[in-house]
C-alpha cells in the first residue's frame, strides 16, 4: 500500500534535490538571494520531505496485526497531496 506512494515521493524528492543543487550553484547558499522560482523550490522540496514523514511515521497495523485506520486516511491524504502537488512539480 505505501511502497508505491514512497515511490512516487522518493522520485519526486529526488528530482527536486536536484533543482536544489543547480539552485545553490547559482546563488550560493543565502536563501535570501534566490530567485522566487528558488524560493519555491525550497519550499516545496521541504513539502515532500513532510510527506515522505508523515508516511513514515504513520502506524500500518495495529497491535493485533490490522491495517489502522491512521494508515488508509494518510495514504489518502498522500495520494491527494501528489495529486495536487504534479503542476507544480512537472
Amino acid at each position: 500500500m505505501f511502497s508505491a506512494l514512497l515511490k512516487k515521493l522518493d522520485e519526486n524528492f529526488v528530482t527536486l534535490i536536484r533543482q536544489l543543487e543547480y539552485i545553490i550553484l547559482d546563488y550560493g547558499t543565502d536563501y535570501s538571494q534566490y530567485s522566487e522560482v528558488g524560493q519555491n523550490r525550497v519550499a516545496m522540496t521541504m513539502s515532500v520531505a513532510g510527506a515522505v514523514k508523515k508516511v513514515l511515521d504513520t502506524p500500518i497495523l495495529d497491535t493485533e496485526g490490522s491495517i489502522t485506520e491512521e494508515s488508509g486516511a494518510t495514504h489518502t491524504e498522500i495520494t491527494k497531496y501528489l495529486e495536487n502537488a504534479q503542476s507544480v512539480l512537472a
